[in-house]
Order: structure tokens, then sequence, then C-alpha cells
């Protein structure tokens, strides 16, 4: 199994990725984070049991950093074949996943999710940037028919169709629209 460990204190990812069977995320949360943006609980929802949210009680220095490397050990020691990424830019981890390696399993610390890059530019940018361009105009102004929808994002994005279509499966699967007998349905008020 291949555990993300997000240290969300300090990297508050807006999307989670696409997940194998085999992988699954732990969300660390400090004890002041009391908010959560809509956007992530619904990318996180149909993930199910597959997103795990650990808040933590109590505060101090490193404390969240510390329950994660709790977390390693504890899979660890269940699961001896496990793998780890720590989504975070605190490098402060890298001794611990120096030490995790030497013990022989795999585990590294990433400073964002690995998305499908296209040009350089991920699907998953060019969805939130759409939907940032969707919240500053009227929904009247909003194309309402896929093919329009399609065109309109080629246009903006000056991309392909395949682009275009991944881009509406990125918003679709986010909960941002919904296809129905070719026409959009916006699903998020001020999306």
């Amino acid at each position: 199994m291949e555990y993300f460990l997000i240290d969300f204190q300090n990297v508050i990812p807006s999307v989670f990725p696409d997940l194998t069977a085999d992988q699954a995320i732990i969300v660390f949360t400090g004890d002041k984070q009391t908010k959560i943006n809509l956007g992530l609980v619904q990318w996180a929802q149909p993930l199910g049991k597959q997103v795990e949210w650990k808040p933590i009680a109590g505060s101090g220095p490193n404390a969240l950093d510390f329950h994660i490397a709790f977390y390693i050990g504890r899979i660890s020691a269940k699961e001896p074949e496990s793998s780890f990424v720590i989504l975070s830019q605190d490098k402060g981890f890298d001794p611990l996943v120096q030490h995790v390696r030497s013990l022989g399993s795999r585990c590294e610390r990433v400073e964002s999710f690995p998305v499908k890059k296209i040009k350089n530019v991920s699907v998953i940018e060019m969805a939130a940037s759409l939907i940032a361009h969707f919240q500053k105009i009227e929904e009247i102004q909003r194309p309402h028919k896929a093919a329009k929808l399609k065109a309109y994002i080629k246009n903006k994005t000056r991309r392909e169709d395949e682009v275009a279509e991944s881009i509406i499966a990125e918003l679709s699967a986010g909960g941002y629209l919904e296809i129905k007998d070719g026409k959009v349905v916006y699903l998020q008020t001020g999306a």
C-alpha cells in the first residue's frame, strides 16, 4: 500500500489525485485549522475511506510533524511493504525520509501532488483557472451546452479537443458541473 501523508498546516492541495486501490491519503490538520475548502472536500468525498482526516489535538513546535512520523512507524509495523509520500514543503522531514529509506521502505517528500501535465501546465491547474474565471462572470454568460463549453475551453486555453475534454472531466469529477443531455449544469454556486 502507498500512503500519502499530508502536512495540511504546510501544504493545502487544491485537489487530491486519482488513487488506485492500493493507495490512501492521510490528511493531518492542526488544532487551529477549523475550516476546510469546500472544493477540496468535494474532491475527497468520492474517494471514501481512501482519504482519512487526522486532526491533532494540542499545539507546539513540530506537533503535526511528530504525528506524521508516528503514523509512518505505526503503518510500517503493521504493513512492512508499505511506501510513503509526505506532502510538505518542510525540509525538516528529509532526515526522517532518509531513515525510513535506510530501513528498506520507499519514502519521499514532495511539495505537491504529481498531476498529468500538458505542455508544462496541468489539467487540474487549467480547470482551477477556469473555475476562477467562471466565478468572476454571471452564470448567464457561461456556456450552457456541452459543445459550447468545449469550444469555450479550447478558445480560452488555446488547446486541442483532448485537453478540453480532460478539463471538462476534471470539472465534472470535482463536482463543479455536470453534463446532462448535452446541457451543462453548474452545481456549485459561484462556480
